[in-house]
């Protein structure tokens, strides 16, 4: 089944995005140096910019068509949104955080109760706790929790883990994909790091000055040398789950 469809022209100056593609896997990953229009294209979903042309569609839902005159705002279109800067309400706790748009979501569209979030992105320690005593990882876990808290029917990702150092990746993507199949939310991943895409990426989208030149599995960043043009691929990071069994002191 098709979950989105992509089909966008849009101009902005000089650049000129031109996109299209289907996503049917639970997480997408839209791959790209950096200026190649990864941004322009989330925004135009998210219904923060207006395509000039062309159709933008979720399952049966209509977002955006130049054809039949439609344009949803925002806030009908379900979506939560994740950037590289967590944005938290620094007067509120993470509780207060999570719990702002949990509350604004009626009962009858939540898809988890608030308990089972919190468990799942593994926050109760932290519910008392204020953003600026968090890591960058946990609040990146605290942003997270706050988008799914809406229970969106879709969830836009854009470099969420770039400014995040690279140990602590490898938990944060392995909670997002765990969190994009338990509570059955497809995702829309944004990123120039091959690492990231390979770990969580179920299909990648690669997209270069404005228009998509290669669709398919994450390998396919491996086999055409051609679509790493100004990225990030000679700094690729191995992220390897493991769980320490013995520390080697004798005296614990």
């Amino acid at each position: 089944m098709t979950l989105l469809t992509i089909n966008i022209n849009k101009k902005r100056g000089r650049f000129h995005l031109d996109c299209q593609f289907q996503a049917n896997r639970q997480v997408t990953a839209i791959f790209g140096v950096s200026g190649s229009g990864k941004s322009t294209l989330l925004n135009c979903v998210a219904g923060f910019l207006k395509p000039d042309d062309g159709l933008i569609q979720f399952a049966d839902d209509v977002f955006f068509s130049r054809d039949q005159n439609i344009e949803k705002p925002p806030n009908k279109r379900r979506i939560g949104y994740v950037t590289q800067d967590p944005a938290l309400f620094p007067h509120m706790s993470v509780r207060k955080n999570i719990e702002y748009g949990y509350r604004l979501t009626p009962v009858s569209d939540r898809k988890f109760s608030f308990s089972t979030l919190i468990d799942s992105i593994g926050l109760v320690s932290l519910l008392d706790m204020y953003p600026k005593t968090l890591s960058g990882g946990e609040r990146q876990r605290v942003a997270l929790a706050r988008s799914l808290a809406t229970s969106p029917n879709l969830l836009l990702l854009d470099e969420p883990l770039a400014s995040i150092d690279v140990p602590s990746r490898g938990p944060l993507l392995k909670l997002l994909k765990q969190s994009a199949h338990e509570f059955g939310i497809p995702m829309l991943y944004v990123s120039h790091s091959v690492s990231e895409v390979v770990a969580l990426a179920e299909r990648v989208v690669v997209i270069s000055d404005g228009n998509v030149v290669e669709e398919g599995e994450p390998n396919i960043l491996f086999k055409n040398s051609q679509l790493f043009s100004g990225s990030n691929r000679e700094v690729f990071e191995n992220l390897i789950e493991g769980e320490v069994m013995d520390s080697g002191n004798n005296d614990s």
